[in-house]
């Protein structure tokens, strides 16, 4: 059976991660705060962002997320994280927190 959009409704037909993203693992999500907490799966980055206070709820502890950068690079390129960037956690624009690069 096919969808039924209500107005003001739109699917999404191309997402933020069709490129390049990484799996996060959601550490928390502090409805309160407003904060979500994530571990990228291969990096091991630990990121911590702002949803809107709406989206929060879809981030739940254990759950897995797709995290992009988007900062200008070629597909395939290591963001610089000093600079300005975009996040988007589970295809939605997201205000970066605070980003930790896994110490080895």
């Amino acid at each position: 059976m096919g969808r039924i959009l209500t107005l003001n409704e739109q699917v999404a037909k191309k997402s933020f991660h069709d490129v390049d993203y990484e799996e996060a693992f959601i550490i928390s999500a502090d409805l309160e705060d407003g904060l979500v907490a994530v571990k990228t799966v291969d990096t091991r980055i630990r990121i911590i962002f702002r949803p809107s206070r709406i989206s929060i709820k879809k981030f739940n502890k254990g759950w897995i997320t797709p995290i992009t950068f988007e900062c200008g690079r070629k597909s395939g390129e290591k963001c610089d994280l000093l600079q300005p960037y975009k996040l988007y956690a589970s295809n939605m624009l997201v205000e970066p927190v605070k980003v930790e690069e896994a110490t080895h």
